[in-house]
């Protein structure tokens, strides 16, 4: 019994405490200790970047990691920053009341789950699917090339991000390399937003996935109807080219975008993203056991999926693509990585804000058993995003990587050191990955 301030006056009786089932789940301890270190320190790299360097990004101040099996669905990881203490707010702590008002006027609320709620424009991240789009609808083919003068001859405005220089003529897989907006400019074009919306839905991005966390959220896909609900002006040609690169009215949220790039990386099965395994009781008796669930297949023929996979190992892999002396543009993150992997890079445009930078990576190929989607607000540009991949491919397949530090002292233009290679477990049994640090 206690009495209106809380003191305790009497015992009245005791109550030995039942320990209750366990949940256990799918995440990889080491895999999210290192997503949220390597999120936390490129964003770091990020604000105090050279200044004269495309690198900088000082409105680096949120982001989020996703980890998963695309074989399964498993999330092995997953991170939002900024980040809280959930300890602080147990009731009972005398601290809860004004830790919980200090989060509230933070100047970014370290509340949504930036994985699962928190939708964005995923730029160039959107092109594997609409080149999946694209073949399937039969306007491209493997083999047939275009023309990329920087721009988009119908439309000059839309430029290539390359613009004023120019890739020339360019197949898909090295569009998918390149990132070639011109190439898919064309393609958003040839298809038009009625081929694109039954695609998107063939992905199940207007589906919510199902995760086992609280809050996701599943926005409505870019639409004519949409256009005129939200903006009351009617659809043009221009928004059949910003759908295609990820832009205009396309928001989605990590965790949707994950299990859809999840399908490419197996070969067309859409797994429900889930974080439980398995629940037992005290003494160790499985209550239940979580199998994966799939909620959809695509029908795709295997070169379809292989045409997409040669280009995102472009882009991760080729220093050169198609003699233009450009290489792909998740190899400034990925150069010297001994596991083949395939990359596809997003630098989102968002008016009067600082680009937003995503990575998309999954590996090794050609059997692709961990998929990688990275995020961060106000990153500038999606390549050096992929940093964080790398880091956490640096734990995942034991890699010690001393490559990465001369790499992450180009793009950033100053001596950061690079923590994150793999180390054995020392003779004590502790570990020589970094620890968790504030930044």
């Amino acid at each position: 019994m206690v009495n209106r301030e809380g003191q305790r006056v009497k015992i009245i009786g005791r109550h030995v405490a039942t320990p209750g089932d366990t949940i256990h789940l799918t995440i990889n301890w080491n895999l999210e200790k290192t997503a949220y270190d390597a999120l936390g320190y490129v964003m770091h790299a990020m604000r105090h970047a050279n200044h004269e360097l495309t690198a900088y990004a000082p409105t680096a101040d949120q982001g989020g990691v996703l980890v998963m099996n695309p074989n399964n669905g498993d999330i092995l990881a997953i991170a939002s920053l900024p980040s809280y203490n959930p300890n602080k707010l147990v009731p009972g702590n005398p601290d809860c009341s004004s830790y919980y008002e200090h989060l509230l006027h933070e100047s970014v609320s370290p509340f949504p789950v930036v994985p699962v709620s928190w939708p964005f424009s995923p730029g160039s991240t959107f092109k594997p699917i609409m080149a999946v789009t694209a073949l399937m609808s039969h306007v491209i083919t493997p083999t047939e090339k275009i023309y990329d003068p920087g721009y988009f001859p119908l439309i000059p405005s839309f430029h290539s991000w390359e613009y004023p220089d120019a890739f020339g003529w360019l197949n898909i897989e090295q569009a998918i390399g390149l990132s070639d907006d011109t190439f898919f400019y064309t393609l958003g074009y040839r298809m038009g937003i009625h081929i694109m919306d039954t695609w998107m839905k063939k992905f199940l991005l207007n589906k919510p996935t199902g995760i086992d966390l609280h809050g996701a959220v599943t926005p409505p896909l870019p639409s004519p109807q949409e256009l005129e609900k939200t903006q009351h002006v009617p659809w043009t040609t221009g928004q059949n080219l910003n759908t295609v690169v990820g832009q205009g009215l396309d928001s989605f949220t990590m965790v949707s975008l994950a299990r859809a790039d999840a399908a490419i990386a197996n070969g067309g099965t859409l797994y429900e993203p889930h974080l439980v395994s398995e629940i037992t009781t005290a003494s160790g008796r499985v209550v239940k056991k979580f199998k994966p669930v799939v909620q959809g297949r695509l029908d795709v023929p295997h070169w379809v999926i292989h045409t997409v996979h040669v280009g995102m190992e472009m882009s991760a892999q080729d220093p050169d693509i198609a003699h233009t002396g450009t290489s792909g543009t998740g190899y400034g993150a990925m150069a010297g990585f001994p596991i083949p992997v395939a990359t596809k890079t997003g630098t989102a445009q968002v008016t009067g804000r600082a680009n937003n930078a995503v990575f998309l990576t999954y590996g090794p190929m050609p059997h692709p058993k961990i998929i990688i989607l990275v995020y961060i607000k106000g990153g500038n540009w999606g390549a050096d995003s992929g940093f964080v991949a790398r880091a956490i491919y640096d734990q995942y397949f034991k890699v010690d990587d001393p490559s990465a530090q001369t790499l992450f002292d180009y793009v950033y233009g100053e001596p950061f050191a690079w923590p994150f290679g793999y180390h054995a477990k020392t003779a004590s049994g502790g570990s020589l990955v970094t620890g968790t640090t504030q930044y």
